[in-house]
């Protein structure tokens, strides 16, 4: 029904907004918030995306937490960040952290943040090879499923 990003990058939320724009519907917004406290309620969100940003955080695990927080029950937490690397320019060019991350690794940090880590997805054949690392917040006893998994089709 709506789509929000937040970011702490004014740049990259010009950018975003310029887009958004160009877009004939008004169902997506763009503000202000940073990854360790997004500006959402807890248990708000149907499904939260993390796309090529844990590669820039100083703690991936606290910002999969908030991401578990803001989610809600049934509700999806998608992270698609790079596989590992060994491109150190990237840290230099483009200020980047992590040289990306083992599934394993964002499989435990979810799993930390209680969330339920599905099979992750890779995308082979380029220099940064990126996977996705889908996770499902388990709903509560006596609530109905409404999710369909965006990367598996699965509805649950």
């Amino acid at each position: 029904k709506r789509a929000e990003g937040f970011d702490t990058s004014r740049q990259m939320l010009a950018v975003a907004r310029a887009a958004l724009d160009e877009m004939p519907d008004e169902k997506a917004a763009v503000r202000f918030g940073d990854i360790y406290d997004p500006p959402i309620a807890s248990a708000a969100a149907d499904l939260v995306t993390i796309h090529h940003v844990l590669h820039y955080a100083d703690d991936p695990a606290a910002a999969l937490s908030e991401a578990a927080r803001v989610v809600k029950p049934g509700g999806v937490v998608l992270v698609v960040d790079f596989s590992p690397h060994d491109l150190v320019e990237v840290k230099r060019v483009h200020a980047h952290v992590h040289l990306g991350f083992a599934d394993n690794q964002v499989q435990g940090w979810l799993r930390s943040a209680g969330l339920n880590p599905l099979e992750p997805i890779h995308f082979p054949g380029r220099r940064l090879m990126t996977g996705i690392g889908p996770a499902e917040r388990e709903l509560r006893a006596g609530t109905a499923p409404n999710v369909t998994h965006p990367a598996h089709g699965v509805s649950r």
